[in-house]
């Protein structure tokens, strides 16, 4: 990098990185030693490990996965796969740039996370960690997220009620987004560059309501917001506590974000609060939607707090929806044939029942598409992120100390063979041909968590939205398929998905679309 000068600043803060990173490792190491280490234990090596871990983490955990879940000695290689004969199951430990990541590989090990009490593997405080959720959000909205218990309660229960306005604006979405010419020829649509404008209005169609759900500039603020914390909450990580403060002003877009999304839900607010205050008695029009149930929770009433709150239901919904879609509808293009079946199956059910949440579950096949779509590449390679607060013992006898973030490794649960038949091949109806048997009709539902499949994590902490966003991704589905005609675009394969640390990051290619002439 010649001609490339460091301020006393950069150097200082740089310094400062470093030095966080070996007390990190010193202070964390303590406890673990006996944990099988992916990558170099030692403090110096470990940091390149840790440096690796932010391209890698797909990979290092899928060897530590095969490392701690199996024996080598006793396995066989097969025509297509590693065929595994015995069982192991264990835990294993990666360096990563603010310490160690302990995880879970095994059913019984990741059933261990999610029965642990919160005073012992704390919830809140992993999500504060993974997210720098006291800097990006705030501390209110990491330290009390009573939005979930929102989510879980009253608009869970309205998700019935509210599918005629997801169904209103997911038309209307499309109508605005897809280009005019895809009447008559075939026209590109930028995957998740369109996915997420159109998850992002109908989600706010239901979050914050009309007109302020379709307003351009609002709507590219929660589409933004998304990449700043995600991108903001990485730099912070490589600091020490007490710079995270100034990190966060300094280098990080969130605060910014913040203020503006202020300026377009202030005014919702403070008028949604002044009607609630001038009424004596309960309003019949009243809105039925996600800020209004968080107004009438009572925890806050400032427009900056409310306002966080919705921008935090926007950085859970936009990114992981959109993205579930984008990689749903890539292999969907690659294989048009299993259009033809989804789509048989959802002119059905609409014919029968309409465009209602009814139908929607009726959808087992588009249940099923969606769902391996999931297995195969999914939002993450871990899930289930917990901070030890306590000592904590595994049910094999491993003991971590206070002070240690701990995850399940949910790419290695999404292709074990023990879990699944062939998990290198992608099968459409995997899931339905399982609902299908006696019994199993609940199991396999894509809202259905189990240490098979952690896409929403799992147990009491699994993901509170996962109704609402299967109900919302499984209606873009069926409504695009019984639409559109779907196809890559010239010799455009399958992509190649990147990782920025356990994250997935879909490609962003065209794909073709052409309104079928039967619509």
């Amino acid at each position: 990098m010649s001609g490339y000068s460091w301020s006393p600043t950069s150097t200082l803060l740089v310094g400062f990185a470093a030095l966080a990173f070996v007390a990190k490792w010193a202070t964390g190491i303590q406890g673990l030693w006996s944990i099988p280490t992916i990558g170099y234990a030692d403090p110096i090596l470990s940091w390149l490990s840790a440096l690796k871990f932010l391209g890698y983490a797909r990979e290092m955990i899928m060897e530590g996965y095969e490392k701690a879940r199996f024996s080598p000695s006793l396995c066989i290689r097969a025509r297509l796969h590693l065929a595994v004969l015995q069982h192991k199951p264990g835990v294993f430990k990666i360096p990563v740039m603010d310490g160690w990541l302990v995880v879970a590989a095994g059913r019984q090990e990741i059933e261990d996370i999610s029965k642990a009490p919160d005073n012992m593997l704390s919830f809140a405080k992993g999500a504060d960690r993974a997210f720098e959720m006291t800097y990006t959000f705030g501390r209110e909205i990491a330290m009390n997220q009573y939005h979930a218990n929102v989510i879980r309660g009253q608009f869970t229960r309205h998700i019935g009620v509210l599918f005629d306005e997801v169904y209103d604006e997911m038309v209307a979405a499309f109508n605005d987004i897809v280009p005019a010419e895809v009447e008559r020829s075939w026209v590109k649509f930028k995957t998740t560059t369109a996915l997420q404008r159109i998850v992002s209005r109908v989600s706010n169609r239901v979050f914050i309501g009309l007109p302020l759900c379709r307003d351009e500039d609002y709507m590219s603020l929660n589409i933004q917001f998304t990449t700043d914390v995600a991108v903001g909450s990485m730099v912070l990580r490589q600091f020490p506590e007490f710079l995270k403060p100034l990190v966060c002003h300094v280098l990080t877009n969130v605060p910014r974000q913040t203020r503006r999304a202020v300026g377009h839900l202030g005014p919702l607010i403070r008028e949604r609060q002044r009607v609630i205050a001038e009424s004596r008695e309960e309003r019949a029009d009243k809105p039925k939607d996600l800020l209004q149930w968080l107004i009438e929770a009572g925890e806050e009433t400032s427009d900056e707090l409310l306002s966080k709150r919705v921008l935090a239901m926007n950085f859970a919904a936009i990114h992981t929806s959109s993205q579930a879609l984008t990689q749903t509808l890539y292999y969907l293009a690659e294989n048009p044939l299993y259009a033809d079946i989804l789509r048989e199956e959802v002119g059905q059910v609409v014919a029968n029942n309409g465009w209602t949440k009814s139908a929607i579950g009726k959808l087992h096949k588009v249940d099923s598409f969606l769902k391996e779509a999931q297995r195969m590449d999914g939002l993450t390679a871990s899930s289930m992120a917990r901070y030890s607060l306590k000592p904590f013992r595994f049910s094999n006898g491993v003991t971590i100390p206070a002070g240690v973030m701990v995850c399940a490794a949910a790419r290695g649960a999404h292709y074990d063979p023990s879990n699944y038949e062939n998990p290198e091949l992608f099968d459409p109806w995997r899931f339905a041909n399982l609902r299908d048997r006696a019994g199993e009709d609940r199991r396999h539902q894509l809202v259905t968590t189990c240490p098979e499949f952690l896409d929403f994590g799992h147990g009491r902490h699994a993901c509170p939205g996962r109704f609402f966003a299967a109900n919302e991704i499984k209606a873009i589905l069926a409504y695009m398929v019984l639409n559109y005609d779907i196809k890559l675009e010239g010799d455009t394969k399958y992509p190649v998905h990147r990782y920025i640390g356990v994250a997935c990051v879909p490609a962003n290619i065209n794909l073709l679309l052409r309104k079928r002439k039967s619509c």
